[in-house]
């Protein structure tokens, strides 16, 4: 089970090891909704029940939006979130958006994660010139080869336009079921009526 666990780092960091240099980042997530998208009772109990009623047919359909790593790991929506990998336990973590390498378009959040250790490269939207400066200053000790002593840091930036754009979080926020119904726009009246007010 440990080496399953370290492999599985390898393959998404956690958000505590991107904490590491992104403190800051880090606390604004871990206090967020998407930290909990995927340990929130009130979601495992909705994708649960709509599963029974539905006879397993809902499959992962919400696993999708609310743990992306859990579905590139291929979990089941239903199983505990004891039994989930740590990283997957995190929702909608860092590597969720700065592990995806293209625009996907409105998919129901089928995110296919780019897969790497914290030394490979990851996305952002105003590319490597920041990384490229700490590294070369020496100021934070930064390695981006796992054999010499640092800190461990991802190799590069790359640009992916879409990070900061409404087009990639609509990917999760604006779902569409098969036969056409929109959930954001259903749970966008439902908040706006008098009895959920």
């Amino acid at each position: 089970a440990a080496h399953e666990a370290l492999f599985a780092e390898s393959r998404f960091p956690s958000a505590a090891t991107c904490g590491t240099c992104h403190p800051q980042h880090y606390k604004e997530w871990s206090v967020s909704q998407h930290a909990y998208s995927q340990l929130s009772p009130i979601y495992m109990a909705i994708n649960n029940f709509i599963n029974f009623i539905a006879n397993g047919s809902n499959g992962d359909f919400c696993l999708r939006c609310h743990n992306q790593v859990g579905a590139n790991l291929g979990e089941s929506s239903i199983v505990s979130n004891l039994e989930r990998h740590p990283t997957s336990r995190e929702g909608i973590t860092c590597v969720v958006c700065h592990r995806l390498d293209r625009p996907y378009g409105k998919i129901s959040g089928r995110l296919p994660i780019v897969e790497g250790s914290v030394y490979d490269p990851v996305f952002g939207p105003s590319g490597n010139a920041e990384l490229a400066r700490a590294i070369e200053s020496g100021e934070y000790n930064l390695q981006t080869d796992p054999d010499r002593a640092g800190r461990g840091v991802h190799r590069e930036v790359r640009e992916f336009a879409q990070l900061p754009t409404p087009g990639l979080c609509g990917a999760c926020h604006d779902v569409n079921l098969v036969n056409g119904f929109r959930l954001e726009e259903a749970f966008s009246e439902y908040k706006h009526t008098p009895a959920a007010a």
